[in-house]
């Protein structure tokens, strides 16, 4: 699979997780959402989304999508280490054609 479409860790898997040892949080879905603040895992339950994070692992994925969006509102796509990693400074515009965006 070409890396510009791996979304994190997630490989574009809905269920993917992905924990993280130093805040304890947890990564969850296609967008990798972040427990610690976006998505309710039962232990933060004011969050930003105002979703749990089963919610957003989700095969439909309208809420992911809503919350990436208020994600990327607050922070930018630099909000996740992947973009930081694969697409900052790179153009990326070929793998964006057709998305309406």
């Amino acid at each position: 699979m070409n890396k510009m479409f791996r979304v994190g860790m997630s490989d574009l898997n809905t269920t993917a997780t992905h924990y993280n040892p130093g805040d304890q949080s947890t990564n969850y879905g296609i967008f990798q959402i972040n427990s610690h603040y976006w998505c309710d895992d039962g232990k933060t339950p004011n969050t930003r989304c105002e979703v749990t994070c089963s919610e957003i692992q989700k095969d439909n994925f309208v809420k992911a999508v809503n919350c990436e969006k208020k994600i990327e509102a607050w922070h930018g796509m630099q909000a996740w280490l992947g973009w930081q990693n694969n697409c900052t400074g790179r153009i990326v515009s070929k793998y964006l054609e057709g998305c309406h965006l």
